[in-house]
């Protein structure tokens, strides 16, 4: 196993341990708890005043149970890409790197109609892909300038390009970068991270409209 995929497997490992984590921390004892909360209910007479104070609390455990779970699924598929499309859900997140990092311009060019036929694994990897070379943009490259474009000629072509710092001479790819490569292979495309001339980095990754079978 060369670098790469030593750092491929690392990055699926701790996502896969992540989840366990949430799913086990979290949903496992708040849905232990509403079944042993629901049997002592089951079990007390309907006249008795603790009751509706126990629903009460087993209703607010539930309501708390559904938004870790939504947390939980956002994390594997924003519902920003189920409710906008995945043009309007870049558009967001551009809209929110700006208020975050209002340092950087930022202009993102992404043609809506055309987006609309992709698969949803290629949705989601053109979605990650760019959301996570932003997030090293705001963290890393001390840019003043950022410019998204994604356009389609034999396939889906995804750049994010920055006149930052640029990459240190003696980098190595990350689990952000690692995580990046891999959405793209996995799916029969590529991905690049070079310098950007004449400052700054470019990251491109090229995905197929349709998952590769």
């Amino acid at each position: 196993m060369d670098a790469l995929q030593a750092v491929l497997a690392i990055a699926h490992e701790q996502e896969t341990q992540r989840l366990c984590r949430e799913l086990h921390d979290g949903l496992g004892p708040t849905l232990a708890g509403l079944a042993m909360g629901l049997s002592t209910a089951q079990a007390l007479p309907p006249e008795v005043p603790d009751l509706h104070v126990l629903l009460g609390r087993l209703t607010a455990e539930a309501q708390r149970a559904v938004t870790d779970l939504r947390r939980i699924v956002y994390g594997l598929r924003p519902s920003a890409l189920d409710d906008l499309g995945l043009a309007a859900a870049l558009h967001e997140q551009a809209e929110l790197f700006r208020c975050q990092v209002p340092t950087v311009a930022i202009s993102l060019d992404a043609p809506t109609k055309a987006l609309t036929d992709l698969s949803p694994a290629v949705e989601m990897a053109c979605y990650r892909i760019v959301t996570e070379a932003l997030a090293n943009v705001a963290q890393h490259a001390h840019a003043t300038r950022c410019a998204v474009r994604i356009h389609l000629v034999d396939g889906v072509h995804v750049v994010v390009r920055d006149n930052g710092v640029g990459l240190p001479a003696r980098w190595r790819a990350g689990i952000g970068i690692a995580s990046m490569r891999k959405r793209a292979t996995e799916l029969g495309g590529d991905f690049v991270i070079e310098p950007s001339h004449p400052r700054g980095t470019r990251v491109a990754a090229r995905l197929p409209v349709q998952e590769q079978p």
